[in-house]
C-alpha cells in the first residue's frame, strides 16, 4: 500500500499541494488543510478541489506564475446604493470566442443597463442575488498577485490576510473572493515575484558600468546586516538606483569578511562593470574595497561628520555634557522638576517640558 501511494505521489501533480495520510487513508491539503478520503487511489476529488478553492496556486510542475504590470479593471458605482455591480466576463483570449463583449467598457454599459431596467420593471429580488458565483480565473489571478504587491511594497507581514479587519474589507469590496493563506503568499507568490523582479533588474544591469556603495547596520533584535547597491544612468540620461543585496554578517567586521559579502557582485555578472565603490571612512571597509581592486571614493556625508564632531569636541562637547546631566538629574527627580516649574512661574518664563537628550 505504501509503495502504490509513493509512485502514485510522483507521478500526479496534485501531490504538490496535498499530503497523504497512511495510517487513515487520508490526503491533507496543504494550504487549507482539509482532508480528503483516500481508499481507490483516485486523485479526481483532489483535483477538483484545488481547481475550485486553490486555482492561481502552481505546482511544482507547472508553469510559474507571471506578474503582470496591468491596472486593475475599476468599475465606479453609482449613486447611493450599496449593490455591488453585475460581475463582468474577462474578455477571452481567443478570436472564435462570438458571445464575449468586445470590451470591458461596452459590456459594463450593457450590463449596468440591464440592471437598470430590472430594478426599473420588478422588485422581486431574484436567485442569482443569494448564490456566490466563484471568479473567473484570470481576475482570482489578477487579484492575488495585486494582493502580494501590497504586502512586499509595503512592508505588511503576511499574517494581515489573517486580520478580522482586513478580512472584511475585502468581503465588502468583493464576497467572490478567497483571500490566500499566509502559507500560500510566502511560499508561492512571494518567490515568484522575487524571481520576476530579479531577472527584470539583471536585463536592465546587462549592458550598464555601475558604480556601488555599501553601508552597514545593526537591526533592533542586534542582528548586523551589509547592504550593497548599484547606480547606474540609463540610456535616456536616468540615473536609477537598485538594491542587490542586504546580507547578515554573523562575524567580525574585518575587512576578508566585508570583501566576502559584496561578492555578491558575482551573483549578478556585476563584478567587472564596477568603476567605483563608495563607503564610509571606515578603515576596514577602504580596505575591502581595495583588495577588491575597484576604486574606493569616501562618502562625502560621513566625512562631513567627521568633521563636525571634530569641531566640536572641545568647544561645545563638555558644555553639552554638563545640560545632559542637569536634564538626567531632573528626570530622575520629580521633586526638582516640581521646583522648576515653581521658579519658572515666579519669573514669569513659560512652563516647558525637558528634553531628551
Amino acid at each position: 500500500m505504501v509503495r502504490g501511494l509513493h509512485n502514485r505521489r510522483h507521478s500526479s501533480p496534485v501531490w504538490d499541494t496535498f499530503t497523504v495520510t497512511v495510517e487513515n487513508q487520508r490526503a491533507r491539503c496543504n494550504h487549507c488543510r482539509n482532508q480528503f478520503l483516500y481508499r481507490a487511489g483516485s486523485t479526481s476529488n483532489m483535483t477538483r478541489h484545488s481547481k475550485l478553492k486553490h486555482p492561481t496556486i502552481q505546482t511544482k510542475r507547472q508553469p510559474p506564475i507571471t506578474f503582470e504590470d496591468e491596472e486593475m479593471d475599476i468599475v465606479e458605482v453609482q449613486g447611493d446604493s450599496c449593490q455591488a455591480p453585475p460581475r463582468l466576463p474577462v474578455e477571452n483570449q481567443t478570436d472564435n470566442a462570438q458571445d464575449t463583449p468586445a470590451t470591458f467598457q461596452a459590456a459594463s454599459e450593457q450590463n449596468q443597463t440591464a440592471a437598470s431596467q430590472n430594478i426599473q420593471g420588478s422588485s422581486q429580488p431574484r436567485m442569482s442575488a443569494f448564490v456566490r458565483t466563484p471568479l473567473f480565473l484570470t481576475k482570482k489571478q489578477k487579484l492575488d498577485e495585486q494582493l502580494t504587491k501590497m504586502i512586499v511594497k509595503g512592508f505588511h507581514p503576511f499574517s494581515v490576510v489573517d486580520e478580522p479587519e482586513f478580512r472584511k474589507f475585502c468581503a465588502m469590496l468583493n464576497p467572490n473572493y478567497s483571500l490566500l493563506t499566509p502559507k500560500t503568499i510566502s511560499s508561492n507568490f512571494v518567490p515568484q515575484y522575487y524571481k520576476e523582479c530579479r531577472a527584470k533588474t539583471q536585463k536592465e544591469l546587462q549592458d550598464q558600468t555601475i558604480t556601488i556603495t555599501s553601508d552597514g547596520w545593526t537591526s533592533a533584535s542586534n542582528q548586523s546586516y551589509l547592504s550593497i547597491t548599484a547606480q547606474f544612468i540609463t540610456e535616456e540620461i536616468e540615473l536609477k538606483s537598485v538594491l542587490l543585496g542586504c546580507i547578515p554578517i554573523n562575524e567580525r567586521n574585518t575587512a576578508d569578511n566585508i570583501k566576502s559579502s559584496i561578492e555578491v557582485l558575482t551573483k549578478w555578472g556585476l563584478k567587472l562593470k564596477v568603476i567605483s565603490a563608495t563607503t564610509d571612512n571606515g578603515a576596514n571597509t577602504k580596505a575591502a574595497i581595495e583588495r577588491g581592486q575597484w576604486k574606493w571614493v569616501p562618502c562625502t556625508d560621513h566625512t562631513l561628520d567627521l568633521i563636525v564632531r571634530a569641531a566640536i569636541k572641545d568647544n561645545i562637547t563638555p558644555t553639552k555634557k554638563k545640560v545632559k546631566n542637569i536634564v538626567r538629574h531632573l528626570k530622575l527627580s520629580p521633586i526638582a522638576e516640581a521646583k522648576l516649574l515653581q521658579l519658572s512661574e515666579q519669573m514669569g518664563l513659560p512652563k516647558l517640558k525637558l528634553k531628551h537628550l
